[in-house]
């Protein structure tokens, strides 16, 4: 009779081992995948910060032509946004070149060159340069 207790025992011990390490290997995989999970979350979320930078630097770029039309010999300055902050300078010279640095309310910043031509009335961007987005600590 006791070596039936004892082989059961034996069985019970190494059954409870299999589900233990069944159990390890589970929680392994499942940890993996969320981590997996959570790295590609981060890295979407930082293209939309980046996208979002570069969308306020443009439109710091579209409001300082609105200014040039209007004060051809404006130097540029600081722009409050509802998303984020620019400072523009503007460059003399045919054509002009305006540099912004924009910096967004959830910690992206952008770099932007635009050079820019106004005739008349007519403001015309010859060339977009955007030199560097990065997330801001």
């Amino acid at each position: 009779m006791r070596q039936i207790h004892e082989h059961i025992y034996e069985q019970g011990v190494g059954a409870l081992l299999v589900v233990v390490i069944l159990g390890g290997v589970l929680l392994l995989m499942a940890m993996s995948a969320s981590q997996s999970g959570i790295g590609q979350l981060t890295r979407h979320l930082g293209s939309i910060g980046t996208l979002h930078a570069r969308a306020l630097a443009e439109g710091c770029v579209e409001e300082q032509l609105r200014t040039l039309v209007r004060a051809p010999a404006d130097a540029g300055g600081s722009l409050l946004m509802a998303n984020g902050s620019c400072i523009i300078t503007v460059a003399g010279g045919t054509p002009s070149d305006v540099f912004v640095v924009a910096q967004t309310t959830d910690g992206y910043a952008t770099a932007l060159r635009a050079s820019v031509l106004v005739s008349g009335s007519v403001p015309a961007t010859v060339n977009v340069e955007h030199t560097s987005f990065v997330p801001v600590p």
